[in-house]
């Protein structure tokens, strides 16, 4: 039996064929647009959506539901934006905008690989260790709370100023200062400049590490260009201008010039937590926005009403894990109960010294650190940094027999993650 080589024009054709069997011609589904936009607005009372259409022909459109619109409000006033390839027949983007809820869960990918890997060696089966990591995945995602989107056809200045303009329009009832948090794509940083000048906005710092690690001379090892960056990231971490100093004087020292030109490039307000004019609520990093991104890998392959209809469907199963909510007593969410006993457990062998009204000195095993509760303030950084209570705050209040709740943010509550869906 000959065989018979395929050409790629070949395979394309009979990949199109494929799909135009399953899903429809991809061209058709454009006429429809208009029809399921005009059926999101009817059906999800609220919602923003936008068609831009140039000569006949599709544009842009943008979709924010009603429900993320209002449940927005309730969560931290901060989004995450970020932009990843269409992959059907006619590509594009898709540009989106991500808060998170209070009951976050902090999960690392990287530590959920290394449980998988520890986990299918020690225990019973592999498939143990990836039940395991699939459910902390889920948990994650949980937390995921998608606010808006819209689809353009390449990643540029107008596109995002587009997007960041109609964010602008759903955000002016919100009354809130909101955060941005991104990565330096194209046009990305001169749309959030023109569109909110006031807003503070920060780089991810996993896309800086890795900008600093590429922009290093080969001829250096690896080692030595791991621990610049190492250097770096301790940088943006320090939670005082003292300690950012300290800290930057030790990677100028050891990077001996190399890294001059990329600090240049940057900001201090950009990505230094101490030099941060906003609240980040210990986020320093664009997970919720990579996630979900990860999250429709497969539906970015999918013509155009698909995609949106998967992408809808994905929210609404977001929406609905947190029915669970609707049984919880405690006034925080469980997952920041748990961290509020936790940190009341951690210190309660230190010692407390009032110093005036406000003011408080912590004694622990290894410092010595001030508490300013008219402040919301610790000298370790770490109640700034996270906008929820450390451990040496967490002892004050209980010493002095304060309610820890009065001084935590209502978005860490269980009251306001009930009203976020």
């Amino acid at each position: 039996m000959a065989l018979r080589l395929l050409t790629i024009q070949c395979i394309y054709r009979g990949k199109d064929n494929a799909n135009r069997s399953l899903q429809c011609d991809e061209g058709i589904g454009y006429g429809y647009l208009s029809w399921y936009l005009e059926a999101v607005k009817r059906t999800n009372h609220g919602s923003s959506c936008v068609l831009d259409i140039q000569d006949g022909r599709f544009r842009r459109l943008f979709i924010a539901y009603g429900a993320s619109i209002h449940g927005f409000q309730y969560c931290h006033p901060i989004l995450f934006v970020d932009g990843t390839f269409i992959n059907n027949k006619y590509k594009g983007m898709f540009l989106g905008a991500f808060a998170k809820t209070g009951n976050t869960c902090m999960i690392n990918f990287g530590y959920l690989l290394c449980v998988v890997a520890a986990i299918s060696v020690t225990a019973i089966s592999v498939t143990i260790a990836i039940f395991i990591y699939l459910f902390l995945v889920s948990l994650y995602f949980a937390n995921i709370f998608p606010y808006a989107f819209t689809i353009v056809d390449a990643e540029s200045k107008e596109n995002w100023r587009w997007f960041f303009e109609e964010l602008a329009i759903i955000l002016i009832s919100n009354h809130r200062n909101i955060v941005f948090m991104m990565d330096r794509g194209l046009g990305l940083l001169d749309g959030i400049k023109e569109v909110f000048p006031s807003s503070p906005h920060s780089y991810c710092i996993k896309h800086l590490k890795d900008n600093l690690f590429g922009r290093l001379s080969k001829k250096l090892t690896t080692s030595y260009r791991d621990t610049l960056v190492f250097l770096f990231a301790a940088c943006a971490y320090t939670r005082t201008g003292e300690k950012f100093d300290e800290a930057m004087q030790k990677l100028k020292s050891d990077g001996k010039g190399v890294v001059e030109d990329f600090l240049k490039e940057l900001k201090l307000e950009n990505y230094a937590f101490a030099h941060f004019p906003g609240k980040r609520y210990g986020a320093m990093s664009n997970s919720q926005a990579e996630s979900y991104n990860n999250m429709i890998k497969d539906e970015r392959c999918m013509p155009l009403p698909q995609l949106l209809e998967a992408v809808r469907v994905h929210t609404m199963d977001l929406f609905t894990r947190r029915l669970d909510s609707s049984n919880w007593g405690s006034v925080l969410c469980p997952k920041m109960e748990k961290k509020l006993l936790k940190r009341l457990h951690t210190g309660r062998n230190w010692m407390v010294s009032h110093s005036s009204q406000d003011v408080f000195e912590v004694f622990t095993e290894t410092c010595n650190v001030m508490v300013n509760l008219a402040r919301c303030e610790c000298s370790c950084g770490h109640w700034e940094f996270r906008c929820f209570p450390c451990a040496h705050v967490v002892q004050v209040m209980n010493k002095v027999n304060l309610l820890a709740y009065d001084y935590i943010e209502d978005y860490w509550k269980t009251t306001f993650y009930k009203k976020s869906f």
